[in-house]
């Protein structure tokens, strides 16, 4: 009688390790369930800024290129011509930059925060900055930046190397839909 108690004392308590494990090991799933890039950030989702509630769905994909980014490395985007006050159309990558405007990054920097797209783009945040100020662009990946982009509150300014020489010769202002080039 003595060794069938041990038995079931036994079994219960490797049943209760078990259940706590696999309890543990079910709330470390849940909570590591997004996928992040070797800098820890979640790689799909939209920058959030500090202290809110995270976004609820991740920026647009930007529609693919018509033109390409050879060596002149300019890329119109859409195929769209300039109309109105619009000197550069908005290109594929516009809309992940400009979703950057007024939000805040946990370090200084996300080196290549669109992996896997045919373009680069990184975004740092400068020290004594609330929110991200300044985002570069390398539209073709050549390790040569195309655009640097600065936030200054509502102010979004683009300076283009229109030589793809890292060499920002072309100034514009974000409009909603496109750049103005700056006289």
């Amino acid at each position: 009688m003595l060794a069938g108690s041990m038995k079931l004392r036994t079994f219960l308590l490797i049943a209760t390790a078990l259940m706590i494990t696999f309890g543990v090991l079910a709330i470390k799933a849940c909570k590591s369930g997004a996928k992040t890039d070797e800098n820890g950030y979640v790689a799909s989702a939209a920058p959030v800024a500090s202290g809110s509630a995270p976004a609820p769905t991740p920026p647009p994909t930007p529609q693919p290129a018509v033109g390409s980014a050879g060596s002149g490395g300019s890329v119109m985007g859409s195929g769209a011509t300039p109309t109105g006050d619009i000197d550069l159309p908005e290109r594929p990558y516009d809309r992940v930059v400009i979703s950057y405007r007024g939000r805040s990054i946990d370090s200084d920097r996300i080196k290549d925060a669109t992996k896997g797209e045919a373009w680069k783009v990184s975004v740092y945040q400068d020290a004594g900055q609330s929110t991200v100020n300044r985002i570069k662009v390398d539209a073709n990946r050549n390790n040569k930046w195309d655009d640097k982009i600065t936030f200054d509150g509502d102010k979004v300014k683009l300076q283009h190397a229109s030589k793809d020489d890292e060499n920002y010769d072309e100034e514009y202002r974000w409009e909603g839909t496109g750049w103005r080039k700056k006289k």
